[in-house]
């Protein structure tokens, strides 16, 4: 018998036909303990709740069942938490109406459609979560699909699995047919289970197989995956699972066609490594690398040609035979690859200098199928990538743990069509010796009429002013010819290389007569000025790279010391006194100006002076015994000579090393004046200070990047100031003396205007500030640097002055139909900038400024 306390109606039921089918039988007993039962309404349990009102009519059919004809029935009660334990609702459905074939089930949220066939008692048991859960419950309600229905309701409770836990599952045979690469997608052959839990999948392997649409499979790649059914637990099972391993084999494992036939490219947006689609460099050469095989070209079913590797993990192209590739104007590199096997593809670029970056290919990997990829070069280029301008190695890699097999074809770099370049003949620019004289160059032949400028990779060894090139000192600098786009041509570069020499050093100076009781020699040429006190030898500790080498030197000889590190001068017998002696006297000769020099006196141990500022030619120095305090001056073991502030070894010349005391008089020096100059001014001569002496003057540029000295002449490096000092050699009766002055340069006034640029149609050009388009809109110029308008040669031009940054603002443009960005720039003092475009977000483009010159800079827009 049912039980209610406090008893009210959730809905009325105001007749019941007698032509209604009715159940013959009661609902099924329920087994669950009541222990595990918060009941409802059911004649088995005794309810918790509350206030039960059950709705509805009281029908028997061997126990007593709940009848209603409604949209809307069920049962409400007090809520309160009694269910808040269980983890199911369970209750039994008996229907004779065709509406009532689907129902939705309402605690605290509503189910989906139930399926509860016509004439028979369906049991249901809906978990929790499918009913917002059971934490305070107050009803059960149920609604026919479609309108109003007849249906009967009994064993209305709450339960949860009993505490020794229903039993798992049983399956029957899983297993998943074996696939090809490139197999459609399809269900999963679901085993047979006693559970009705929803069953999801798992693929242990997405390399090889993903579940797609809940239930079915979709190929990847060959291999295995196990395939992995997990079901939810229902009213009377456990969660269970099972597994089956799924294969998938290539395809094939050889292609039986060759790809898609790359694009028709203009012969100067192509640089070609293999296939036949565009004429390929010169020698390229495949290697092994020692990790791979190289089977060699192979002939396919439709007469393409391609490189076959088997034990695949690493190889190498060279980009252009034995030489290197600028690749800096590309903007793409293309390569064609089939694989049976391969789960993994990345390729490695490595420039001439040992720069590389290896990245994996960002794209699917299809075994059995060519793949094409399109790899965008901005990813390798950028900063602590290779050298894009001498690159030397594609190295395709596949090292994941296992060797592959590999067919490749269509390697490639490529860019957007562009303009067709110039034709140029050879550009060549003739050895010289440091000092010589500026030169101007000579451009290679060109079918196009462009404008040339020039740049240096070394201003170290060259500066470029116009078409002028000044030598700065010795070594090798890449000299670049740029040829501007014109008419029907784009733009052209061409390179050459440039050396310039030392020549060998002048004779160096003559020491004064000297009684022979005021010097201590170790080295005065053959023949000798002074008599030897000692003989000086390399010790054999000085740095194992450093040589010392007697060479010819004007009336004598001097020392030269190649590759200088460090180079002990030592006695090549027992250690000797200068005891009386007041001076160290030595004779350096450099190539180039030095900030400084270690002259250590050992003795014995390491005593040291620094001789700054020394600069090209020779440099007398004078070093007053008092600088190396605590040295005892009757034990001498030599000097040793090292510099710490040259970037590699360098060349020196040693002469004139001895100790003595003067015995003259001091010099009176005066009126030494150096005349202010301009960056550009032709190298002039030193004119010597006034002077009592007959010794001869060398001189001293403290700033060797304001001017250098050559001879007696001052060159004119750069703006700012230097201090000059003439160093007066001693003669007879007069000592060594010195002199300074200040030198100032100051840079030349701008009074050429920046290359005019080439015609071009309205619609191939965005103009933000030139005289020779119309602009987009007024640009506005503001931030932290002075900014004016000049005009040069009547062309407008903005000058920048205390420039840290600068904004120019346009407006918002659409860009994208445009591929390089043009600028013009100079400057007598700025030797590098950073361009940055401004879109959601910074763009930054690094350029070098070449000092005193207008420097074009067009930067592709993919940078």
């Amino acid at each position: 018998m049912k039980t209610f306390k406090n008893l009210f109606l959730l809905f009325f039921l105001l007749s019941i036909s007698a032509g209604y089918a009715q159940p013959s039988t009661g609902a099924p007993t329920p087994t669950k303990l009541p222990a595990d039962v918060a009941s409802v309404y059911s004649d088995t349990y005794t309810s918790p709740f509350l206030g039960v009102a059950a709705g509805g009519t009281a029908f028997t059919a061997g126990t007593e069942t709940r009848f209603y004809n409604t949209a809307n029935g069920g049962m409400a009660f007090q809520a309160s938490g009694a269910a808040a334990s269980m983890t199911f609702l369970h209750l039994d459905i008996y229907t004779t109406s065709a509406n009532a074939a689907n129902v939705f089930v309402i605690v605290n949220s509503q189910t989906g459609q139930k399926a509860t066939p016509n004439g028979t008692w369906t049991s249901l048991d809906i978990p929790a979560s499918e009913l917002g859960g059971f934490t305070s419950v107050g009803q059960v309600r149920i609604l026919p699909y479609a309108g109003s229905a007849t249906f009967y309701i009994d064993n209305v409770y709450f339960w949860k699995p009993a505490s020794g836990g229903n039993p798992a599952p049983t399956y029957g045979a899983f297993s998943i047919p074996t696939k090809v690469v490139g197999a459609a997608d399809f269900a999963i052959p679901a085993p047979t289970t006693n559970s009705t839990g929803a069953i999801t999948y798992t693929s242990s392997n997405t390399g090889v197989a993903t579940i797609v649409s809940g239930s079915s499979l979709h190929v990847v790649g060959a291999g295995s995956s196990t395939i992995t059914l997990n079901q939810a637990a229902d009213a009377t099972h456990a969660a269970g699972t099972t597994s089956a391993t799924f294969t998938v084999t290539p395809a094939s494992t050889t292609p039986t066609a060759g790809p898609a036939t790359p694009p028709a490219r203009n012969t100067w947006d192509v640089f070609s490594q293999y296939g036949a689609a565009y004429t390929n460099q010169t020698g390229v050469t495949f290697y092994d690398f020692g990790g791979s095989t190289i089977v060699g070209d192979v002939t396919l079913g439709d007469g393409q040609v391609v490189k076959k590797y088997t034990n695949h993990l690493y190889s190498g192209i060279s980009t252009n035979g034995a030489l290197t590739l600028n690749v800096s104007a590309m903007t793409k590199m293309h390569i064609d690859v089939w694989s049976p096997d391969f789960v993994s593809f990345k390729i490695k670029l490595e420039a001439a200098n040992g720069g590389n970056r290896e990245l994996e290919v960002p794209a699917t990997k299809v075994q059995g199928a060519w793949n094409s990829y399109d790899l965008d070069l901005s990813t390798y280029s950028s900063a602590g990538g290779p050298d894009m301008t001498q690159l030397r190695y594609i190295v395709p890699v596949t090292n994941d743990g296992a060797g592959r097999t590999l067919y490749i074809t269509n390697v490639y770099f490529y860019r957007p069509a562009t303009t067709q370049p110039p034709t140029l003949g050879s550009f060549t620019v003739p050895a010289k010796n440091v000092g010589d004289a500026d030169f101007t160059l000579t451009p290679p032949s060109s079918n196009s009429a462009g404008a040339w400028s020039y740049s240096s990779s070394n201003t170290a060894v060259a500066t470029i002013s116009g078409s002028t090139l000044h030598i700065v000192g010795g070594g090798s600098s890449t000299i670049t010819a740029t040829q501007a786009a014109n008419g029907a041509y784009g733009a052209g570069t061409a390179t050459a290389t440039f050396v310039a020499s030392y020549p060998a050093p002048g004779a160096s100076p003559v020491p004064p007569a000297r009684n022979a009781g005021d010097v201590v020699s170790m080295f005065t040429g053959t023949p000798t000025v002074y008599a030897n006190g000692t003989t000086a030898v390399r010790a054999d500790w000085s740095n194992g790279a450093t040589t010392m080498t007697t060479v010819p030197n004007g009336a004598n000889t001097a020392l030269r010391v190649d590759n200088m590190g460090y180079l002990g001068l030592v006695t090549n017998g027992a250690n000797f006194s200068v005891v009386g002696m007041t001076k160290l006297h030595v004779d350096v000769y450099l190539n180039t100006s030095l900030p400084s020099l270690f002259v250590f006196l050992l003795a014995p141990g390491d005593n040291i002076y620094t001789a700054n500022n020394l600069s090209a030619g020779w440099n007398s120095l004078d070093i007053d015994l008092s600088n190396y305090g605590g040295a005892n001056l009757a034990n001498i073991y030599g000097l040793k000579f090292e510099s710490n502030s040259s970037p590699s070894a360098f060349q020196m010349y040693l002469d004139n090393v001895y100790f003595y005391r003067p015995a003259g008089i001091v010099p009176t020096l005066s009126n030494f004046s150096i005349p202010s100059k301009v960056v550009g001014d032709a190298d002039f001569a030193i004119t010597p200070p006034s002077s009592d002496s007959p010794g001869a003057f060398t001189y001293l540029s403290s700033n060797t990047s304001v001017a250098t000295i050559i001879g007696g002449n001052i060159h004119v490096v750069g703006a700012g100031t230097s201090t000059i000092t003439a160093n007066q050699a001693a003669a007879t009766g007069y000592e060594a003396g010195s002199i300074t002055t200040t030198f100032t340069v100051s840079p030349p006034p701008l009074t050429t205007p920046a290359p005019t640029p080439p015609a071009r149609n309205p619609w191939d050009v965005i103009s933000v500030y030139s005289n020779a388009y119309t602009a987009t809109g007024t640009p506005s110029w503001s931030a932290d640097a002075a900014v004016t308008d000049e005009l040069l040669s009547g062309n407008d031009t903005k000058k920048i002055s205390n420039f840290l940054v600068e904004n120019v603002e346009f407006g918002a443009q659409d860009l994208t139909a445009m591929t390089m960005m043009h600028l013009d720039v100079y400057s007598d003092d700025c030797t590098g900038m950073n361009l940055w475009l401004l879109n959601n977000g910074d763009r930054n483009a690094q350029r070098t400024i070449t000092l005193n010159q207008w420097n074009s800079f067009d930067i592709p827009l993919s940078t």
